[in-house]
């Protein structure tokens, strides 16, 4: 066990330090760490998804618009997804890949509720 707790304290160094760097740095405010990584989700979803980025008020809508998803970019999701698991499979992926895919699967995330948006719309 203590192998595990060593490698887990390793990792989360690592993640630390790399990942999560800028949002960790405490002399950044959000608007210089959470607030551009928004402006990366709104312009992929403009790209991608034009009806989802029109739903969201296209241009009209301003960057804080999407704080809903900002504990996604600081936290991975972990405090929005209910299993442990799936929390655990979300990180092996986003550790696995380079630091902007999280970017790309927020905005996959937000078109795949495409329905939900539209709902909540009306």
């Amino acid at each position: 066990m203590p192998d595990d707790v060593d490698l887990a304290h390793r990792c989360a160094d690592k993640a630390a330090k790399t990942f999560f760097r800028d949002i960790l740095d405490p002399s950044l405010t959000i608007d210089k760490t959470v607030i551009p990584v928004l402006k990366l989700i709104k312009s992929v979803l403009q790209l991608t998804d034009k009806t989802v980025y029109d739903l969201l008020g296209g241009a009209e809508f301003n960057n804080e618009g999407y704080i809903f998803c900002s504990s996604w970019i600081m936290t991975w999701f972990s405090h929005d997804v209910k299993r442990w698991a799936n929390v655990q499979r979300l990180w092996d992926l986003f550790m696995s890949r380079r630091p902007f895919f999280v970017i790309y699967f927020c905005a996959a995330f937000i078109s795949l509720n495409k329905g939900a948006i539209e709902e909540g719309l009306e």
